[in-house]
C-alpha cells in the first residue's frame, strides 16, 4: 500500500521534550506566573511533551506522571522518588549519607538543611535522568544558580524556569511546523508557523496598522502604489526577522556544532542584516513620500536614511517631527547594524569559528571586530540590556567572540521594537488614527504565542 506521507516533507513523531516539574514550587504559582505553568503542563496532554511532577499529588491535567521523595532508606543509603499511588519508583539517589554530610560542611540547620537536602536530591536525580530540563519557580534555588559562589553546585543539571521552558518547547515545535494552544481529552487546537508568525508580527509592531489605514484615507490608492508596498514591506521584514531568529536558534540547539553549523548560522545573520538595513530604508522612504519633504532629484537614494543628520533636518521641517526626534535617539542601534551590514553588503561578511570547550561540545561561534564589538555593546546598553545578553563574550585573537542565539535573541527583538517606535512616531507625524487592542480572546493567543516564542517581554501591550 502507498504511504500517504510526502517523503519531501518527513512528519517527526513521539515525545520530542521530556521535564521533570518541580511541583514543590510550581503549586504555590499564582497569577500570570500560575496561567504559564498551567499552559506547560497542559502540553503533557499533546504528543509533543511528557512530564513528571514530583510532590505535587494534586497536579492538575491529564498526561502527567507524578512522584514524591520518599524518606531516606538509611539501611541501604538511598533515598528513592517513588511513583504516586503505586509501588513503583522512577530512580534513587545513593550514597545518601554523602549529601547530608555535604550539608554538615555547609553549615546548615534547620529549613535551610532541610531545603539543600531536597533539591540536591531531586535534581540529583533528574541530572542522572534521561529528561532533558528540571523546571522550577524556587526563587532561592534560582538565585543560587546565579551565584559565583554557589552556581558550581548546581551546573550540569539543567535546571530552567517555566518561561525557559515554554520558550524552549515552542522552538521544538516550531521545527514540526505546529504549534499546539489548547488541549483537552480527546481535542488540541493548533496554529501553524504561517499564522505564528503573523500574529507576532502584528502584536510586536502594531503601529504599522496605523500606516496601511492611512494610506487608505488619502484617497484612491491602487494596491501596486509604492506607498502602499511600503507598509507591507515593513511587515513582511518583521516576519522575516522572527524567522531568521528562528533558524539561528535552531540550529544553536545542536548537540555538536560543527562548520555546517556556523554556515547556516552566518547565512541567516547575512540576511538578517539586510533585512534590517531594509527596515529601516523603508520608513525613510514612505516618509519622504508621505511628508512635504523637499529632496533634491539628483540626491543618491543612500541620503534617504534616518541615521543622517541632514535627511532628519528635511524631516523636520516637512512636519516629522516626532519622526525625527525618535531617529536621533536610535543612533546607537543605527551604528551597530551599520557596522555589522557593510561587511555583509559591500566586503568580505561575517566571520566565524567553531571550537571544543573544555568541558563542553564543540561550538559556533560569530566573530566580530573590536570595533564592530563596541557598537554592538552601546547599542545593547542604550536598550537597558547587558551587553552578554547580546551574546558578546571573549577575545579570538584580534577579534571578539559572538553567541549566535543570544545575538539574534537580544538585537532582532529589539529591532522590531524600534521598528514600531518609529512607525508611530511617524504615524502621529501623519496624525493617522489610532488602533483598538485586541479582544481578550485574541489577546490569550497572542500571549500564548509570545510565550511559545521567548517574546512575551517585548509585546506593547503585554
Amino acid at each position: 500500500m502507498n504511504s500517504p506521507k510526502n517523503p519531501f516533507m518527513p512528519r517527526l513523531e513521539g515525545v520530542a521534550l521530556t521535564v521533570t516539574l518541580d511541583g514543590r514550587s510550581l503549586a504555590a504559582l499564582t497569577g500570570e506566573e500560575a496561567r504559564e505553568r498551567d499552559l506547560l503542563m497542559m502540553l503533557a496532554a499533546t504528543p509533543v511533551l511528557e512530564s513528571l511532577v514530583l510532590d505535587w499529588a494534586d497536579a492538575p491535567g491529564p498526561g502527567l506522571s507524578r512522584g514524591y521523595l520518599a524518606d531516606p532508606d538509611r539501611d541501604r543509603d538511598l533515598r528513592t522518588i517513588k511513583a504516586h499511588g503505586t509501588d513503583g519508583f522512577f530512580g534513587s539517589v545513593q550514597p545518601w549519607s554523602s549529601r547530608e554530610r555535604q550539608a554538615d560542611q555547609l553549615g546548615l540547620e534547620g529549613t535551610a538543611r532541610e531545603w539543600f537536602l531536597y533539591y540536591e536530591t531531586v535534581t540529583w536525580f533528574h541530572r542522572n535522568s534521561s529528561r532533558h530540563y528540571f523546571v522550577t519557580a524556587d526563587r532561592r534555588l534560582l538565585k543560587e544558580m546565579k551565584s559565583e559562589t554557589h552556581g558550581p553546585r548546581w551546573s550540569g543539571r539543567r535546571i530552567i524556569t517555566v518561561r525557559q521552558t515554554l520558550a524552549a518547547i515552542g522552538l521544538m515545535m516550531r521545527s514540526r511546523e505546529e504549534l499546539y494552544v489548547q488541549a483537552e481529552p480527546h481535542y488540541t487546537r493548533t496554529v501553524g508557523l504561517y499564522d505564528f508568525y503573523v500574529e507576532l508580527a502584528c502584536a510586536l509592531a502594531p503601529a504599522r496598522i496605523r500606516l496601511a489605514r492611512w494610506v487608505e484615507s488619502v484617497g484612491q490608492v491602487p494596491p501596486d502604489h509604492e506607498l502602499w508596498c511600503l507598509q507591507e514591506s515593513i511587515f513582511d521584514r518583521i516576519t522575516d526577522l522572527l524567522r531568521a531568529r528562528d533558524a539561528v536558534a535552531l540550529q544553536c540547539m545542536r548537540t555538536r556544532q560543527d562548520n555546517a553549523t556556523l554556515d547556516e548560522v552566518r547565512y541567516h545573520l547575512r540576511g538578517a542584516m539586510l533585512t534590517i538595513t531594509a527596515l529601516f530604508d523603508s520608513i525613510a522612504v514612505f516618509a519622504s513620500l508621505a511628508l512635504p519633504i523637499q529632496m533634491d532629484p539628483s540626491s543618491p537614494p543612500a541620503s534617504v536614511s534616518l541615521s543622517r543628520d541632514d535627511f532628519r533636518k528635511k524631516l523636520k521641517a516637512g512636519g516629522g517631527t516626532s519622526l525625527a526626534a525618535r531617529a536621533s535617539a536610535a543612533g546607537p542601534m543605527f551604528k551597530a547594524v551599520s557596522m555589522l551590514r557593510n561587511p555583509v553588503a559591500h566586503r568580505s561578511g561575517l566571520s566565524g569559528v567553531t571550537y571544543q570547550e573544555l568541558p563542553g561540545p564543540t561550538v559556533a561561534r560569530v566573530t566580530v571586530s573590536s570595533d564592530q564589538a563596541a557598537a554592538l555593546e552601546q547599542a545593547a546598553r542604550s536598550c537597558g540590556d547587558p551587553p552578554e545578553q547580546w551574546g558578546l563574550g571573549g577575545a579570538f585573537l584580534d577579534q571578539r567572540l559572538v553567541d549566535p542565539a543570544l545575538l539574534v535573541n537580544g538585537l532582532l527583538p529589539r529591532t522590531i521594537l524600534l521598528v514600531n517606535d518609529l512607525v508611530a512616531a511617524l504615524a502621529d507625524d501623519l496624525q493617522a488614527e489610532a488602533i483598538e487592542a485586541p479582544a481578550d480572546e485574541g489577546a490569550a493567543q497572542t500571549s500564548t504565542l509570545a510565550l511559545f516564542g521567548g517574546l512575551l517581554q517585548y509585546i506593547p501591550s503585554a
